[in-house]
């Protein structure tokens, strides 16, 4: 016998938390397109359900007019919340733009490293081809030379092959780094990186590129002039 209503609610909840639990925090609007087929309404009865059950907890972000965040307990709400909304937006932006061909392996924040922390990594493949992505999202707050501090921090970690510990990597698996930024700080980020970094050339892309079609990095297809920064398989 198949689920009925009820029960297809409930696994739907479990699914809701699981996935908020996982990205931190979420507004209502993503959470509708990720598990909702975009039905906000439906999603926004679910959610707040599940808050009166008290497994999610809400706020508005920036006052009345702000879009209601999503997160789970024991979390608090975070001074990081924006950034943690974008990365879970890429996450949206993923699954939303993935095609025929293309494949999302895992999407995996507040990845422990030794070295570094990287704000999510994702492993995908396009056109048969699998990759892992350690981002960066600079939100612009962080002074350059605060973020620059960054890079000699990943060439250390590509040089120690530590990646080839985690659970995320596989024998094989080609892993790259990639920095979203505003389109403001893309220059002097990618000059900045160019400086410190001999082996990993940079790629920093702007947030409206990559959120357009976050895929091109797998595909190869980003912008022009930003070399692809590869570490050892």
């Amino acid at each position: 016998m198949g689920l009925n209503g009820y029960q297809i609610g409930l696994q739907r909840d479990d699914q809701t938390v699981e996935l908020v639990t996982r990205l931190r925090f979420m507004t209502a609007d993503q959470v509708a397109r990720s598990l909702f087929q975009g039905r906000r309404r439906v999603a926004a009865r679910r959610l707040q359900r599940l808050v009166e059950l008290e497994r999610l907890k809400a706020q508005r972000l920036g006052g009345a007019s702000g879009p209601m965040v999503y997160w789970a307990p024991p979390r608090g709400f975070s001074r990081a919340v924006r950034e943690a909304l974008a990365v879970s937006e890429l996450y949206c932006r993923l699954t939303e733009t993935r095609g025929p061909r293309t494949e999302l392996q895992r999407f995996d924040v507040e990845v422990p490293h030794q070295r570094i922390r990287p704000d999510a990594v994702i492993v995908g493949a396009a056109d048969g081809k699998a990759q892992a992505v350690l981002l960066e999202w600079d939100t612009g707050s962080t002074a350059l030379e605060r973020v620059g501090q960054k890079i000699p921090a990943y060439e250390a970690y590509a040089k120690s092959g530590e990646y080839r510990k985690t659970g995320w990597w596989k024998p094989g698996l080609e892993v790259a780094v990639v920095m979203a930024v505003p389109t403001i700080r893309q220059e002097p980020l990618t000059e900045l990186w160019r400086r410190l970094s001999a082996a990993l050339p940079p790629k920093v892309v702007t947030h409206n590129e990559l959120l357009r079609n976050p895929w091109l990095i797998w595909k190869g297809e980003l912008s022009a002039g930003n070399t692809r920064p590869t570490v050892p398989k």
